[in-house]
């Protein structure tokens, strides 16, 4: 189970995190980022994130492209436990934590 909270200001969404993203998650996160696409910064706060595999590793880059490709700057936040070391593993947690290169 995911859940996403949501809050807008100043031109900033903040979207934290808790739970899994995983297979079955993964497209709550697509449409979560999707509708804050009214923003020119979307913040993925990982706070209470407690498991990411593979697919969900797929999904941030997914929504990660998606921003951009909006105009969008979207990056993660607070990572850190079994995600981290995902993303790590994955050798993405730069691109998604301090924007990398494209």
């Amino acid at each position: 189970m995911l859940t996403i909270t949501e809050t807008a200001r100043n031109g900033a969404a903040r979207l934290v995190l808790a739970g899994d993203l995983d297979m079955a998650t993964c497209p709550d996160l697509i449409v979560a980022v999707e509708k804050a696409r009214d923003v020119t910064k979307i913040v993925l706060d990982c706070v209470d994130l407690d498991f990411c595999d593979a697919t969900g590793v797929s999904a941030l880059l997914e929504a990660r492209a998606a921003a951009h490709d909006a105009g969008v700057e979207l990056r993660l936040v607070n990572v850190h436990g079994l995600p981290r070391k995902v993303l790590e593993i994955c050798e993405v947690l730069p691109l998604l934590t301090d924007g990398g290169p494209d």
